[in-house]
């Protein structure tokens, strides 16, 4: 949740600022050059740094994926014990 909020107080931030910058600019890029609002050019560079984000983070978390292994259902016996033996015997447990 607090997530989608910081995204929306970002995405509310870059359009704002995109929207009061309206004058028009030359771009250059290696050897393309054109020209466009600013607007438009604060839009795109935003636009690309949340694409190549979520690339990023889509790599992670496929190559993560990935590496686990198979999950097998565990059987009972590895199953960690509700009441330790300790309480089971009767034996006053130490109090945190």
């Amino acid at each position: 949740m607090l997530f989608l909020i910081v995204l929306t107080v970002m995405a509310v931030v870059v359009a704002v600022g995109a929207l009061q910058n309206g004058q028009l600019v030359t771009f250059s890029f290696f050897v393309w050059q054109f020209q466009s609002p600013l607007a438009v050019i604060i839009l795109a560079a935003a636009g690309g740094g949340i694409a190549i984000g979520v690339l990023v983070g889509w790599a992670r978390a496929l190559r993560r994926w990935h590496r686990q292994p198979a999950r097998v259902a565990a059987p009972v016996a590895s199953v960690p014990e509700r009441f330790p033996a300790s309480r089971a015997a009767g034996r006053p447990t130490e109090r945190l």
